[in-house]
C-alpha cells in the first residue's frame, strides 16, 4: 500500500529520542529527529541560522552584560580578574576586577540607569559607572552614612544576627554598667558564646541601636571596639546586630531593582535573607521606625532551607531559590503591607548561574536538575503561579547550561551549554510554540547577550577568545567584513583568521575557498567588499516513519518512492532520500519552489531517517514543508 505524509510544520523542534515511542502525539508529526544550525520559524518552517560577525579579540570572558547610555550602548565582559568595556565605535577599556574565572561566571547583577551593580557572595560588591571624565570605574557599593552626635560617620548598611541561638553581647567599661558609655570610647565587647573571627576586624556592631567599630579581636568571644555613638548602658543584651555584609559574614548573592528600591537577596552566611533599601535611596538600609519609605528585611521561612539563587523584577518581585520560587508583593511594598508567598517548589540551578528571563509576561528559568526549562507564569484560573516544563520533548538538548539570553526580534531563547554548544528555543506563547534546535559554532560559546543592537556571543577557538555577533546578512561563522573604495584583489587586516581554511564571498556571492596563512589575501578577481569566514553545515533529519499508525507494526518495512521539499529563497538543496546526498537546484533562488527526488530501497523506520538535508554552502536556506511518499509492506 502507499503512504503519503506531508509535514507542514517543524514547530515541535528537535525531538528527544526517548519520545520516539509517542507516535500518537502531534509533536511526533511536527518535529524533527535533528535540527542543527537551523532556526525554527514561528510560522512552521526552518531556516539556516545567521552567521557570526567577528568584532574583536578579547581576553577569556565568562559573563557578558550591557549598559544603555543616553547616546550609545556598551558591552561589558567579565573574565578572570579583568573587566572590559566595548562600544561599537571601537572604544575599548579594561579594568582590573576582583573576580576569579570561577567567580566571574557566577556574578549576579542589576542595572540602575547607566550604573551596573555586581555581586558575588565571596567578593565585596562593586558598582561599574562612568566618572566625570567619561572613563569607567569599578568601586565598592557606596552605602549611605550619617554623621553622629560625636561627629563620627554612622553607616546605613543593614545589620543582623546570624546565629539561630540566643547570644548576648556586653560592652564593658570600668565603672557602673548601668551608666551610659560616651561616644569615642574604647570598650571590650564580650559575647556569651564564641562568635568572633579575625575577619571581624573593622566590622561594625550595633548594640541597642548604637554603633561601634571593632578595632581588635582578642579571642573568639571578646573584641575591643570604639563607640561611634554613645551607648545606652553597659549591660549584657540580646538586642544587637553586626554588619550583614563583611569579610567575616560574606557578601550579597543577588541584586535587583524593584519599585524604586534596591533589593539584595541572600549572602554567604544569610542565604535566605531579603533586604530592601529605602524607597529612592538605593544604598540606605536603615530600617528606622518602619515608615512606608524606610528599609525592611526578612527571611524566607518554610519547611525547607531556601538558599537564594536569583531575583527578578516582574509583575511581582520574584525570588528563585535552590528549592522553590517565591513572590514578594505589595502595592507598593512597605514594611506594613509586604506579602511573601511561596508559589512553586521546583528550585533553580545552583551549580552555575543561569539568569531567569522575562519573556512575554512569563519568567523562564532552569531548574535545579539543569535539564528542565521552566515557565514561571501567573494564571488567573489558579490565582497563583505555575511552572510548566518547556523542555519535556527535547530534554536531550538541555545539559549543563551556563548562560541564557532572549532575542526578542528572532523570538529565540538562546542557551549556552558547558560544552560550548548553543541551543535555541523558538518561543511564541500565543501559538503555543516552543521549538528546540542545536547550533554547532566555529568554536565554543562561553557567554551570550541579547540587546536591541543584536545577539552577541563570546567564542573560544584554538586558545583564543573573540567577541562576535549574529548577522542576518552573513552565512559563515567568525566572519571578517572588509570594504575598499575601488575594486581590488589584495586584502589585508585578516590576521584574526590566519591559520584557517576560509571561504570568501562578496555581498553573499561566492568568490573562493582558500587557506589563510597570514593576514593578507589575494583574490583572482577585484571586488569592493569581501566577507571572509568559516563554513558551517546545517542539518535537518525527519522523524522515523510512524509505522504503528493505521494498525501497522512499529517496525513496518517501507520503501521511499519520492520526497518533495518545498523551499523559499534557497539556491541549493542537498537532499538524501536513502541513496546519499544529491543536489537539487530550485528554478528560482528567490521564490517558493518544490524540489522533487525519487528514491528506492526497502528499510525499517529506525534504520535511518526517511529523508535528510545537510549542506555547508554559505547561502540562505529555508525549508517550508516536506512530502514523503512510500510503499509499505503490509
Amino acid at each position: 500500500m502507499s503512504a503519503v505524509t506531508t509535514q507542514t510544520s517543524f514547530t515541535s523542534g528537535e525531538i528527544d529520542p526517548r519520545v520516539y515511542g509517542r507516535i500518537d502525539i502531534q509533536a511526533f508529526q511536527q518535529g524533527a529527529a535533528k535540527l542543527v544550525n537551523l532556526i525554527v520559524l514561528p510560522g512552521g518552517g526552518v531556516t539556516r541560522r545567521p552567521g557570526t560577525e567577528l568584532l574583536r579579540e578579547i581576553s577569556p570572558t565568562y559573563r557578558l552584560l550591557d549598559v544603555e547610555l543616553p547616546d550609545s550602548r556598551v558591552l561589558i565582559g567579565i573574565g578572570a580578574n579583568i573587566l572590559w568595556i566595548w562600544r561599537a565605535d571601537g572604544f575599548y577599556q579594561t579594568l582590573t576586577s576582583p573576580w576569579s574565572a570561577a567567580q566571574a561566571a557566577n556574578v549576579r547583577w542589576a542595572r540602575r540607569r547607566d550604573t551596573l551593580l555586581l555581586c558575588h557572595p565571596d567578593v565585596e560588591p562593586r558598582q561599574l559607572f562612568r566618572n566625570s571624565t567619561g572613563a569607567w570605574e569599578l568601586s565598592s557599593f557606596p552605602f549611605s552614612s550619617a554623621i553622629g552626635v560625636a561627629g563620627t560617620p554612622l553607616t546605613h548598611k543593614p545589620f543582623m544576627q546570624f546565629s539561630d541561638i540566643e547570644i548576648a553581647l556586653q560592652p564593658i567599661l570600668t565603672g557602673d554598667e548601668t551608666q551610659a558609655i560616651a561616644a569615642g570610647v574604647q570598650v571590650v565587647v564580650k559575647a556569651s558564646v564564641p562568635m568572633f573571627t579575625a575577619a571581624h576586624l573593622n566590622c561594625r556592631l550595633k548594640i541597642k541601636g548604637r554603633q561601634l567599630t571593632i578595632n581588635n579581636v582578642l579571642d573568639s568571644a571578646r573584641v575591643t571596639a570604639l563607640t561611634d555613638e554613645a551607648l545606652i548602658d553597659g549591660r549584657a543584651t540580646v538586642d544587637w546586630g553586626e554588619e550583614a555584609f563583611s569579610a567575616a559574614r560574606g557578601w550579597p548573592v543577588a541584586v535587583a531593582m524593584h519599585q524604586n528600591r534596591l533589593i539584595i537577596g541572600g549572602s554567604r552566611d544569610a542565604p535566605d535573607q531579603i533586604w530592601m533599601s529605602r524607597s529612592g535611596a538605593y544604598f540606605d538600609f536603615d530600617m528606622g521606625t518602619g515608615l512606608d519609605d524606610e528599609a525592611l528585611a526578612f527571611r524566607l521561612t518554610g519547611e525547607r532551607y531556601h538558599r537564594i539563587i536569583g531575583l527578578l523584577s516582574n509583575r511581582h518581585l520574584q525570588v528563585f531559590t535552590a528549592v522553590g520560587e517565591w513572590i514578594i508583593s505589595g502595592d507598593p511594598i512597605t514594611p506594613a503591607n509586604v506579602e511573601v508567598n511561596l508559589q512553586t517548589t521546583v528550585g533553580s540551578l545552583a551549580s552555575a548561574y543561569v539568569p531567569p528571563l522575562s519573556v512575554d509576561g512569563a519568567t523562564l528559568f532552569v531548574s535545579g536538575s539543569g535539564s528542565e526549562l521552566r515557565e514561571f507564569l501567573y494564571t488567573n484560573t489558579e490565582d497563583a503561579y505555575q511552572a510548566a516544563d518547556l523542555a519535556i520533548l527535547s530534554r536531550h538538548l538541555l545539559s549543563q547550561p551556563i548562560d541564557m539570553a532572549f532575542d526578542g526580534g528572532r523570538r529565540l531563547l538562546c542557551i549556552v551549554r558547558a560544552d560550548g554548544v548553543l541551543v535555541t528555543v523558538t518561543i511564541d506563547r500565543n501559538s503555543n510554540v516552543a521549538a528546540w534546535a542545536q547550533h554547532v559554532l566555529a568554536g565554543s560559546a562561553t557567554a551570550i547577550l541579547a540587546t536591541a543592537d543584536g545577539l552577541f556571543l563570546v567564542i573560544r577557538r584554538a586558545g583564543r577568545c573573540f567577541l562576535q555577533r549574529f548577522n542576518d546578512a552573513l552565512s559563515m561563522d567568525q566572519t571578517l567584513i572588509q570594504t575598499a573604495a575601488a575594486p581590488t584583489v589584495q586584502w589585508t587586516g585578516l590576521d584574526l583568521l590566519s591559520g584557517n581554511n576560509v571561504t570568501v564571498t562578496s555581498n553573499g556571492r561566492f568568490i573562493a575557498d582558500t587557506s589563510l596563512t597570514s593576514g593578507t589575501l589575494t583574490l583572482s578577481e577585484a571586488v569592493t567588499r569581501i566577507e571572509c569566514g568559516l563554513r558551517f553545515s546545517h542539518v535537518a533529519e525527519a522523524m522515523p516513519i510512524a509505522g504503528g499508525n493505521n494498525g501497522l507494526a512499529l517496525d513496518t518495512i517501507y520503501r521511499t518512492v519520492a520526497v518533495t521539499a518545498r523551499s523559499a529563497a534557497t539556491a541549493t538543496v542537498m537532499l538524501d532520500a536513502g541513496n546519499g546526498l544529491k543536489q537539487l537546484k530550485p528554478e528560482s533562488a528567490s521564490a517558493v519552489q518544490d524540489n522533487h527526488m525519487r528514491a528506492f530501497g526497502w528499510r525499517r523506520p529506525l534504520d535511518g531517517p526517511p529523508w535528510r538535508i545537510e549542506q555547508d554552502s554559505p547561502e540562505p536556506f529555508t525549508l517550508l514543508a516536506v512530502t514523503h511518499e512510500a510503499k509499505v509492506n503490509t
